[in-house]
């Protein structure tokens, strides 16, 4: 059968007119075909009806609407990489700078204080060395005594030991009124090692505890 022919015992389709039944829709009227009879279908344009207008009106409203959400968070996406991107501000700069100073203020102090005393440790040890050295000369040595020259005492010592502060080290032989580093005089012949930087004090190995 050719496209466009209905053939039916009894069919019927909606097709426009002017006068209508009771019960179909606006524009449209209900058409029986008997067996024999043979119609175009009806064209599938129909005329744009008030329902249709609004259908469209909100299709086309909804495509704004989703343009402009896609829009708003591209907008939103750029202001968020751009906040992110953005750099310290001085007020933060200053913030940063003000808790390294307190640091600084608390840890410095503790830092030198730290470092002094393990200097100050150093050289005790030192001193410890030489006077062990003064008492290995003095049994080898004939006469008993001790000796103010530290290259002497270079057999035991194996090199003259450096302190750690740049100081330089000595042997008195105490006349009686040299006093140790605790205060306490030391003894007309007694040995007494000395370090020339500050705070490093003196040695008397015969008072003074390691």
């Amino acid at each position: 059968m050719p496209r466009g022919q209905i053939r039916s015992p009894r069919s019927g389709f909606l097709c426009p007119a002017h006068g209508r039944p009771a019960g179909t829709p606006a524009g449209f009227h209900l058409c029986v075909l008997s067996q024999s009879e043979a119609v175009e279908e009806p064209p599938y344009e129909f005329a744009p009806t008030a329902r249709t207008l609004h259908v469209r009106r909100r299709i086309s409203a909804s495509g704004r609407r989703r343009g402009g959400t896609r829009r708003r968070w591209r907008r939103m996406d750029t202001h968020r990489r751009r906040k992110y991107r953005r750099g310290f501000t001085l007020i933060e700069l200053l913030i940063v700078i003000l808790v390294l100073a307190i640091l600084m203020a608390v840890a410095l102090p503790l830092y030198l204080a730290a470092v002094t005393d393990s200097e100050v440790k150093a050289c005790r040890s030192n001193l410890w060395s030489i006077a062990q050295a003064e008492q290995a000369y003095k049994c080898k040595n004939s006469a008993h005594v001790y000796t103010t020259n530290l290259a002497d005492l270079n057999a035991d010592l194996g090199q003259t030991p450096v302190c750690p502060n740049a100081g330089t080290y000595s042997v008195v032989i105490s006349d009686g009124t040299q006093t140790s580093n605790n205060g306490m005089t030391v003894p007309a012949g007694g040995m007494i090692i000395q370090c020339s930087a500050t705070g490093h004090g003196v040695f008397a190995p015969s008072i003074d505890a390691e």
